[in-house]
């Protein structure tokens, strides 16, 4: 009797071992997966980053057209006006 109790402890034994090891990996694997896409995020992120920076750069180096200065001028001219302007509904009421 003795040895069928020493066998069984050492099998159950054995058993949650293999459950523990089954349960390491799993996380293991699920950090691995989640480590993959934070990994695939700064990438992206930093080829986000490089094109952003180029188009600074891009339009720092580049001298602005005459027409576009105008259009510039004309569009913060109206932007401002139209937030001095008192809107119709408040003028009538």
């Amino acid at each position: 009797m003795n040895k069928l109790k020493i066998g069984i402890v050492g099998v159950a034994a054995v058993a949650i071992l293999v459950l523990i090891g089954a349960y390491l990996q799993a996380r293991m694997r699920e950090k691995d997966k989640a480590l993959a896409e934070q990994t695939d995020r700064a990438t992206q992120l930093e080829a986000e980053n490089k094109r952003l920076s180029n188009l600074i750069v891009d339009a720092k180096s580049s001298t602005p057209q005459p027409a576009a200065l105008r259009a510039a001028a004309v569009h913060g001219r109206l932007s401002s006006s139209a937030q001095s302007t008192p809107s119709r509904r408040t003028l009538t009421r």
